[in-house]
């Protein structure tokens, strides 16, 4: 039984936590390091997470926010190349899904890809009303 089979158990005494253990789930089964990723923090609420997507175009790449989870998808369009005896092939190609969940509040900005690198521009902003508030005293 693995940890996430015991915390199954669990399930139905966790009403409403069913995010929680989807998230926990999807988070034990990453085991494929493909493809590499930075994730970087600038100053108080920015990231940027950038995917080595060398071999892609931007047609053959998607990114989707959905339920605060962030996917990156690479389809290669292409199978083949007008090259096909390479000496060595180094640079995968091969398809991908890579997701990241995000905290609450955080917001994609903007993408881009930069020498081979999507960079995803992430930013937290959180509203006026539940910013902490300085009470006076009298």
């Amino acid at each position: 039984m693995t940890s996430i089979d015991a915390l199954g158990r669990f399930r139905p005494f966790t009403i409403g936590f069913d995010r929680l253990f989807e998230d926990m789930e999807r988070i034990s089964n990453i085991n494929d390091n493909y493809p590499p990723y930075n994730v970087i923090k600038y100053g108080i609420d920015s990231y940027i997470i950038e995917v080595a997507v060398a071999g892609f175009s931007k047609e053959e790449l998607s990114i989707e926010f959905k339920d605060s989870v962030l996917k990156v998808e690479g389809k290669k369009l292409t199978e083949t190349r007008d090259i096909q005896d390479f000496v060595h092939k180094g640079i995968s190609e091969r398809n991908f899904v890579r997701s990241w969940t995000l905290g609450e509040h955080v917001k994609v900005k903007e993408a881009e890809i930069v020498n081979g690198l999507l960079q995803i521009s992430l930013e937290r902003e959180v509203p006026e009303e539940e910013k902490p508030q300085v009470i006076k005293i009298s």
